[in-house]
């Protein structure tokens, strides 16, 4: 539980007065989820407006609302801001007390390939005995607990109650698979990466993205908010000519690229066998500097 004013504080460039500034004991997006001293984020979905709910908000016990525009003779302080969508994330992460900065998480991202590769990174953390979670699109694990999730990757705030439930129950390390419409809408916001991998991208999702170099684009935030968190390295697809973006969003990190075909330069070989996969470290082989195909 934190003051309002607390949970705002370097995010907004504003000044709460003591008068409006009451202690807030839950978040939430949705307002049938608001209780007694809660937070309502007006969020502006594809069907539904959050501004429409702020009076059921208010009346299931919101003492605040963070909102896109203004109401006049609103019982209880509103807050305006340009996007909650991307500023929930970081509302969240500072409600739930920085979850991610005390476990290493870890983001995979692609056209194809996402959960598989989050469920093997998963399966691999627990065999060698770490306390992993998994958030990904088959729902969230907290080591044997399954909880379900609405989305590949959950809004921002469910995220971040997801991470701060797995450090209570002294999760190490946390795998998440980052859809590129979380991405864009901002779900990931305020999450502190110690790496991220990239998969591969291919023709998809263009319905949304539009163009390829969008897609690859929003795509590469996941990278932006690796080296914004001063993550521990990268993990780049040597077969994909667009791990390019993914490189230049992360310049700085140190990268670790892995390959499928046995004459390539790489650190990792994969090799998918009939009913498993071989992956060896070739770091000892040679050295692999940053270059692309496509």
């Amino acid at each position: 539980m934190n003051r309002l004013a607390k949970l705002l504080n370097e995010l907004l460039p504003l000044t709460i007065k003591e008068a409006i500034n009451p202690l807030i004991t839950n978040i939430a997006t949705d307002s049938r989820q608001i209780t007694p001293g809660g937070l309502f984020i007006c969020i502006n979905g594809y069907t539904v407006d959050g501004h429409d709910y702020i009076n059921q908000a208010i009346k299931n016990g919101a003492v605040a609302i963070l909102a896109e525009r203004s109401f006049s003779d609103c019982p209880v302080p509103v807050i305006t801001v340009p996007d909650t969508k991307r500023l929930a994330g970081q509302v969240a992460n500072r409600f739930y007390d920085q979850p991610s900065q005390k476990m290493r998480v870890y983001g995979v991202t692609g056209t194809n390939g996402k959960t598989t590769t989050t469920k093997l990174a998963y399966d691999l953390f627990r065999a060698t005995g770490v306390k992993a979670g998994m958030i990904s699109t088959v729902g969230a694990r907290i080591d044997e607990e399954l909880i379900e999730t609405p989305n590949t990757t959950p809004e921002a705030i469910i995220l971040h109650r997801l991470l701060y439930e797995m450090v209570e129950k002294g999760v190490t390390d946390c795998i998440i698979e980052v859809s590129s419409h979380a991405l864009a809408e901002g779900r990931v916001e305020g999450v502190s990466f110690h790496s991220a991998a990239f998969t591969n991208l291919t023709h998809d999702h263009l319905d949304y993205h539009h163009s390829m170099e969008d897609y690859a684009k929003t795509k590469a935030l996941l990278f932006q908010q690796v080296a914004a968190s001063n993550g521990r390295t990268i993990v780049l697809n040597r077969e994909d000519g667009w791990s390019r973006v993914m490189r230049e969003a992360a310049p700085l990190q140190p990268v670790i690229w892995y390959t499928t075909k046995p004459h390539r330069t790489s650190q990792i070989a994969v090799e998918w066998l009939t009913d498993t996969v071989n992956v060896r470290d070739r770091r000892d082989d040679n050295t692999c500097a940053d270059s692309f195909t496509r």
